[in-house]
């Protein structure tokens, strides 16, 4: 399956006049809960991962953005919320930049995009384009 998805502007992110196009990826099928056993049981858990970045006033994020489509591909991750606009309830927010949530169907799902070759070369391609703060991933329902 070829991974498909939707671009948003969300605004400008710099003086430069730089807008972002943001992916929502649907590039395979979710996981299913499987049987009983304790390893499906943990597969089954959906995992979201926060991220924390600024894109840089240079560059172009497009061979990023394909090779992580392509690294995606097949692994259930779905784009939720991307935004450089966002409300702090409390504490202080020290980052500029934007904030994105993305949901994968499971921790181990998480670590073999991360950890693929595909995502490491789109890393590479991000440099000099997008700065991470943090990422991070968190299970939950």
């Amino acid at each position: 399956m070829i991974a498909s998805w939707r671009s948003y502007t969300l605004g400008v992110v710099s003086a430069s006049a730089v807008f972002i196009l943001i992916l929502t990826l649907t590039a395979g099928p979710k996981a299913s809960a499987g049987g009983h056993d304790k390893a499906n049981s943990e597969e089954s858990i959906p995992v979201y991962m926060i991220t924390v970045g600024r894109m840089l006033p240079e560059g172009d994020l497009g061979p990023y953005t394909l090779k992580m489509l392509e690294a995606a591909q097949g692994r259930g991750m779905e784009s939720l919320a991307f935004s450089s606009s966002f409300k702090v309830f409390e504490g202080t927010w020290e980052h500029d930049g934007f904030l994105s949530v993305e949901r994968a169907p499971s921790m181990k799902a998480v670590e073999d995009f991360w950890s693929s070759e595909t995502y490491q070369q789109a890393i590479a391609l991000r440099e000099g384009v997008l700065e991470i703060d943090y990422a991070v991933a968190v299970e939950g329902r």
